[in-house]
């Protein structure tokens, strides 16, 4: 049951996980830190996609390998502590690797299966304290939670971009810069464990008895609650429409490199991801508060458009000889506040299922929209062979679509679905 006093302490304690954990991830942002890193190792656009796909990709799959067995967990809050202390720690691995000597090619493929065992681990995390904050504190209050935590990491990650900066336009080797870069982040993830463990949760259902789900199991369970809410079909369709509004986000910054950014100028790109996490937590944290999920859905799409716009003037200029400098900025800027807006998705779809099912539909969401991860691969590969103007086609045309189709189900009066699970009704 929520108390007032377990709600405030909630509140604080993820909060501050939030806090300390996004102030490691700010030293690992894909579109800069990573896509600078894995151009060093490979000079190749397809493999920093592919970063930027495990980034989306990692955490959804997580998701699904928690789906399978959380059943079985008589305490959710402690689980995902143990996951955190097993997997938080990995980045300091990957950063002694580097430190004794470790590079190219067999460099960035070991960064990217350390990447995807530390995200899949944040997957497992991430169910199990969606779950903890569903039980613990009211609807809209975990959105305003969840801006919160963007707010202040973004706040305390502008030391972050100065000491991301210096490092990046230092005399040390390249390979020494990233071995600190990830150290620190390592550190980090470490120290948000604390936090964690502070986390408070409330007696929930668990059967301990019952077998890990078989991926048979696992389509067997999924399939009915897919069909049984149109709701939350719309949501997922919606959702999928805007991951691929964000496809730039990893190759912003090779396309800079490509198109006459000096090093001082993509040493300052760093900053963009912070500022972008400081405007999405109070951006969304407040849009969560008074206007409610739907309206970040609709926010999500209607940003996309205009960064897909940014990123087409970006082309023109570049291609007329004129620097690229301020408009990919503004994009860069744009496509990392609304890379935080997913969390409204998922949010909106918890809120309109019961809590017996919600584990279920956070992992039906997670199955659905994994494959869509790879999207940022196939962005990279595409600008590696056609250029980059296909893929900001892409992001304009998903963008477009979801905004009429997030206007019909959650906004019209003519919406087919019941009022319960539109706009306003939270």
């Amino acid at each position: 049951m929520q108390t007032e006093k377990m709600v405030k302490h909630n509140f604080l304690f993820m909060i501050l996980e939030g806090m300390v954990f996004y102030v490691g991830m700010s030293f690992m942002q894909t579109d800069t830190v990573i896509a600078e890193f894995i151009d060093i190792a490979t000079h190749s656009a397809a493999m920093i996609g592919l970063a930027g796909s495990i980034s989306s990709f990692g955490f959804l799959f997580g998701q699904v390998i928690a789906g399978a067995y959380i059943h079985r967990v008589r305490s959710q809050s402690s689980h995902m502590v143990k996951v955190a202390l097993a997997t938080r720690g990995i980045m300091l691995i990957f950063s002694a690797a580097l430190a004794l000597g470790l590079r190219g090619r067999a460099a960035a493929w070991l960064f990217l299966l350390f990447y995807t065992v530390f995200l899949a681990g944040y997957g497992i995390i991430g169910l199990c304290f969606t779950s903890v904050s569903a039980r613990t504190l009211p609807v809209r209050k975990r959105g305003e939670m969840l801006g919160m935590q963007q707010t202040v990491c973004g706040v305390a990650g502008l030391a972050t971009g100065v000491v991301l900066q210096k490092l990046l336009t230092s005399a040390l080797g390249d390979y020494a810069k990233f071995s600190i870069i990830f150290a620190i982040a390592g550190g980090m993830f470490l120290f948000s464990v604390a936090f964690l463990a502070r986390v408070k949760d409330i007696q929930h259902p668990s059967h301990p008895d019952q077998p890990v789900k078989t991926p048979v199991r696992y389509a067997k369970d999924l399939v009915p609650l897919f069909q049984a809410s149109r709701g939350v079909r719309q949501i997922t369709l919606s959702r999928c429409l805007y991951g691929l509004t964000l496809i730039s986000l990893p190759l912003n910054f090779s396309f800079g490199q490509a198109n006459g950014l000096t090093g001082d100028q993509l040493a300052m790109l760093v900053y963009m991801p912070i500022a972008g996490r400081i405007i999405a937590g109070i951006l969304w944290s407040q849009m969560s508060r008074l206007m409610g999920y739907p309206a970040i859905m609709m926010a999500g799409h209607i940003l996309g458009l205009i960064t897909a716009l940014l990123n087409f003037l970006a082309f023109a200029m570049a291609a007329a000889g004129q620097s690229v400098m301020l408009p990919l900025c503004a994009a860069m800027l744009l496509v990392n506040i609304n890379s935080q807006a997913g969390n409204g998705y998922s949010q909106h779809m918890i809120a309109i299922v019961d809590e017996e099912t919600r584990a279920s539909y956070i992992v039906l969401l997670a199955v659905i929209c994994a494959p869509l991860a790879f999207s940022s691969t196939l962005a990279g590969f595409i600008a590696d062979n056609w250029g980059y103007l296909p893929v900001y086609i892409i992001m304009a045309a998903a963008s477009v679509i979801g905004i009429f189709q997030t206007w019909h189900f959650f906004f019209s009066c003519r919406s087919p679905l019941p009022v319960t699970q539109r706009h306003g009704a939270q």
